[in-house]
């Protein structure tokens, strides 16, 4: 049996391990994401961290589940696994969220009531004082520094912590197509102009927008040969998700899980049999979230990743259940003429009072500190 509840004071935290673990708390990892509604994204989802660790973990079975409840109900879920870093020239035990560079965004799961904010803290305490004190640091990579349950809570984890700005995560928020494009600059809207009329005058040209779980598959098949198609094929970075089995792997179950309840979307533009542009969405509470895009270079002249964009943002937001937001995840530099909008992503290192844990911490905040006060005499030189 995985499940090992202990106590701490009325919140009781159970521990499940690996896959066997995972589908264990199915319906409870459900019933929180369900209160989730407004508040959550799909990684918060139980189907994005079964596929993963079905497909892309290193170690699937090394991963551990932590699970609170409050009278029997479950309030949250943080998902972990442990690893060893080295950092300053010594190793350090740490505890880390799911990580891949085609999951570049984490969370912990957790009821969204202000009532219960002091839960994820509750947690960190518990491991802390856990038997099996085993680890240095807890690393919660990926974060939301606005809008991800811990760092909305921040304030209420205990002990030494540094938050350390990673990355961004770029997103275009409007009403519909007509302001998006009232937005972008009269150079930008004069060439998606040019290009719309290029593209048409081209018979062939169609665009697809496939969420039927019955086309999905056949829609992934184009997606995949256009994304190897440029810079990220065999002759460039070698990169494309085509190329990896078990990135591949990934996607087609990602096609599979969500595309099983509408949240899973693929556009494509076609010039009659070839895919010249494509991009692979996940759906959720009235956002687009855009995992990966493609195009062929070869047709860079028409701007195809443009003008499947600009068609996905003006069918998705006049739809009878409209898109609100097209999360892009990641910067796409190409796509910054559309001037989004874009929260900060951050690493948060939570300390352990272990002695290498504590070093660690002394040394960061050292670093912190130095790093800080080099800016501030640099802005005063200039």
């Amino acid at each position: 049996m995985n499940r090992c509840p202990h106590s701490i004071a009325d919140l009781q935290i159970a521990v499940f391990r690996g896959r066997q673990g995972l589908e264990q708390i199915r319906q409870d990892w459900k019933a929180i994401t369900d209160r989730m509604v407004g508040h959550r994204h799909y990684f918060h989802l139980w189907e994005w961290h079964r596929d993963y660790l079905d497909t892309i973990a290193v170690e699937p079975d090394a991963a551990v589940f932590y699970v609170a409840y409050l009278a029997s109900v479950p309030m949250a879920l943080l998902p972990l696994r442990a690893s060893t870093v080295r950092q300053d020239g010594c190793s350090l035990r740490i505890l880390e969220t799911p990580y891949h560079k085609h999951m570049p965004l984490s969370d912990i799961i957790c009821d969204p009531d202000p009532e219960h904010s002091d839960i994820p803290g509750r947690m960190i305490d518990y491991l802390r004082s856990s038997s099996r004190n085993g680890w240095d640091a807890i690393l919660l990579r990926g974060l939301l520094a606005e809008s991800s349950s811990v760092c909305q809570w921040w304030a209420t984890l205990p002990g030494p912590r540094i938050q350390i700005m990673r990355s961004r995560c770029d997103s275009l928020h409007y009403a519909n197509h007509e302001k998006l494009l009232a937005n972008v600059s009269k150079k930008f809207r004069d060439n998606l102009r040019y290009a719309r009329n290029k593209l048409a005058k081209l018979p062939e040209a169609r665009f697809e927008f496939v969420r039927d779980p019955a086309l999905l598959p056949e829609a992934f098949a184009h997606f995949i040969r256009v994304e190897a198609s440029g810079w990220k094929g065999d002759g460039g970075t070698g990169t494309a998700i085509g190329l990896d089995p078990k990135l591949r792997s990934f996607y087609e179950k990602l096609v599979g899980s969500f595309g099983a309840t509408g949240k899973c979307q693929i556009n494509l533009l076609m010039l009659g049999d070839e895919c010249i542009a494509g991009q692979f969405w996940l759906r959720l509470d009235g956002t687009l979230y855009m995992l990966k895009t493609g195009y062929a270079e070869n047709h860079a002249h028409i701007s195809p990743g443009h003008m499947l964009l600009e068609e996905c943002i003006r069918r998705s937001s006049s739809e009878v259940d409209p898109i609100l937001c097209w999360n892009l995840i990641n910067r796409v530099k190409w796509l910054d003429s559309w001037k989004p909008s874009y929260e900060a992503v951050c690493d948060l290192w939570i300390y352990n009072r272990t002695p290498r844990g504590l070093a660690k911490y002394g040394w960061a905040s050292a670093i912190r500190i130095l790093r800080s006060m080099y800016r501030k005499a640099k802005e005063c030189s200039d």
